[in-house]
């Protein structure tokens, strides 16, 4: 990605997404997160680098799975627990074996359901991100991990200036 960040204070990252998807400069707008988490394999417990995001991130970017699938809308109803697997933990941890998708593994003490594996080459946050799991709507999101954001797709002629004023002027409008 050779977006440009920057950071943003806010009671809750859903809500300011929600206000800023109304952009006419931005198209795809999705929220993400990310921190520590635990992975439970047969032997051990793995520490990994864990991702939540929206469900449209990765059509979003453009990414397509190299197993399975990736997220679509439907899943923060249907599959609250399905997860992503980047392709690094599913070779050394999973000896790239494909009848791992649809299996069960743990992450946090919780049961998830494999959906895909994440093709080599993508990296987006940290090249370390070894899971990918759904923000829950339900659950106040209040920066509870470390790190958060939002990715989107610039539509026409929007440049950096002009998405920081629409997104201010938003966020302000909205209190």
């Amino acid at each position: 990605m050779n977006g440009k960040f920057s950071r943003t204070r806010s009671d809750t990252l859903l809500d300011l997404s929600s206000i800023w998807s109304k952009s006419k400069l931005l198209s795809g707008l999705t929220p993400f997160s990310w921190a520590p988490g635990n992975l439970l394999l047969q032997r051990r417990d793995l520490p990994v680098a864990t991702a939540r995001v929206g469900p449209e991130l990765f059509s979003a970017l453009e990414v397509q799975a190299a197993l399975g699938r990736t997220f679509a809308p439907e899943d923060v109803r249907d599959c609250p627990n399905c997860i992503l697997l980047s392709d690094t933990v599913w070779q050394h941890e999973f000896n790239r074996d494909a009848n791992i998708v649809g299996k069960t593994v743990t992450l946090d003490g919780t049961p998830r359901t494999v959906i895909g594996i994440l093709p080599r080459d993508f990296r987006m946050i940290s090249s370390g991100v070894a899971v990918w799991s759904l923000i829950d709507p339900a659950m106040l999101f209040t920066n509870f991990q470390r790190r958060v954001g939002a990715i989107a797709r610039l539509r026409g002629d929007a440049t950096a200036a002009r998405v920081r004023l629409d997104l201010t002027d938003l966020t302000e409008s909205a209190g």
